[in-house]
């Protein structure tokens, strides 16, 4: 890999030029088979029609027999959302390229709408033009499906149903089975009930013949949650999306949840849990306006550890990659107010784990397990958010532990004094 930057080295600290150079030097100590090379076209004039330069700064990718890729000054940088400074955005634009020149193929992403489903061009709280934004900067192609009008194109590497309200037709259905059984993948995102509406029946029955149950129910963990106890904080599996997250304790919430069951499939599939509850958590189908109040019922309830988002894997016979179906109990975590920190930071709920449970359950479906990370965060100004046994335990500690330690502490001394 070969990366021309037509400048000289920086040598202001403050600029993105100086940062993007030192990023591009820990590439190159990284990895030996990444050439970086300096050339000002000022000092040499030949580099403008040989790299086709439009612009001083530019930062040429070049990989195998001409294949190119370019990077401008202006897209080092973006303004932040809550200081209003400039944000170095290098990092995620530099894998972008990376990406794109390494890619063997390219993946096709198709969201349907037609059913009340969440939108990619919102941008508004309540939109997914984040999660767009996040697709296309690691390669992939992001496009809306209206299944009721066209048929699913034999370029949908994955099709994603974000948060639908109304049923699907039988015509829809059967077109996302023979999508399925030809080897496609699938991921589905349900809203609560508490949230937006009743379950889906239709897709629900489609759902049900490939071995996932889902209840007209909402998650109650006490144990793992912020602001009420039906925000939470999934605990992690050891699945492919997970593992990563596990490792690195960087935390996602799911803001209204409902749970996702496995079970008996006419298809042969293997599941396995991707999220859960804590062992305290449990779902409840009673609605309650006193979250504080609601309580287990064991007639109705289902116990903890509840699933929150399961992955199903099926054999095709006669092809060599599997058929996959993901689904969450929880849509709500990929808008744009929850996904992105800086955008939500009036909700105080939008963990940076929400972003990569997202994108890395995109590259385990697409079989791109390069693509499995945590990315890279932009500083910016963070709350923090404690779960409510770890307030607990905080008070406990300052108002009760420490007091009575200092008052033992007091007493021990005063006694060997005395002695």
């Amino acid at each position: 890999l070969s990366i021309v930057v037509l400048r000289s080295p920086s040598t202001d600290p403050t600029s993105a030029d100086w940062r993007a150079d030192l990023l591009l030097e820990q590439y190159k100590r990284i990895n030996k088979y990444i050439n970086v090379e300096y050339i000002n076209p000022i000092e040499k004039p030949s580099a403008k029609s040989k790299y086709q330069m439009t612009q001083v700064g530019e930062i040429v990718f070049t990989y195998g027999q001409g294949k190119q890729v370019r990077v401008y000054r202006k897209d080092l940088t973006t303004q932040s959302k809550v200081t209003s400074d400039p944000l170095f955005i290098g990092e995620e634009k530099f894998t972008q390229s990376i990406y794109t020149l390494l890619d063997s193929e390219s993946f096709v992403i198709y969201f349907t709408v037609g059913h009340g489903e969440r939108q990619l061009q919102d941008r508004g709280g309540e939109g997914l033009s984040y999660v767009k934004t996040y697709l296309e900067n690691e390669n992939y192609k992001v496009k809306d499906l209206n299944i009721i009008l066209e048929n699913i194109p034999t370029d949908a590497s994955l099709i994603v149903i974000a948060a639908p309200i109304e049923n699907f037709s039988d015509f829809e259905i059967e077109k996302l089975n023979n999508y399925v059984k030809t080897g496609g993948k699938l991921l589905v995102l349900y809203d609560s009930f508490l949230d937006r509406s009743r379950f889906n029946s239709n897709l629900g029955i489609f759902l049900s013949d490939w071995g996932f149950k889902t209840k007209n129910d909402y998650i109650i963990d006490t144990a793992s949650s912020v602001v009420i106890p039906v925000n939470i904080v999934p605990q992690y599996t050891s699945h492919p999306i997970t593992q990563t997250l596990k490792e690195g304790n960087v935390f996602a919430c799911l803001v209204v949840a409902r749970s996702i069951l496995s079970g008996e499939n006419i298809y042969n599939g293997s599941f396995e849990n991707i999220i859960t509850t804590t062992p305290q958590g449990y779902s409840k189908e009673e609605a309650t306006f006193d979250l504080s109040r609601a309580r287990f019922n064991p007639r109705t309830d289902i116990s903890g550890p509840v699933p929150l988002a399961i992955s199903g894997t099926y054999e095709i016979e006669g092809r060599k990659d599997p058929a996959r179906i993901v689904v969450f109990g929880d849509a709500t975590f990929i808008l744009n107010a929850y996904i992105n920190p800086e955008q939500g930071q009036s909700v105080d709920i939008a963990f940076a784990g929400n972003k990569d449970l997202f994108m890395n359950t995109v590259a385990y479906l697409l079989e791109a397990r390069q693509k499995i990370t945590i990315r890279p965060k932009e500083a910016s100004i963070k709350n923090l958010t404690l779960t409510t046994t770890q307030t607990n335990f905080i008070r406990y500690i300052a108002q009760i532990g420490l007091p009575c330690l200092f008052g033992i502490l007091g007493i021990l001394i005063w006694f060997f004094r005395r002695r």
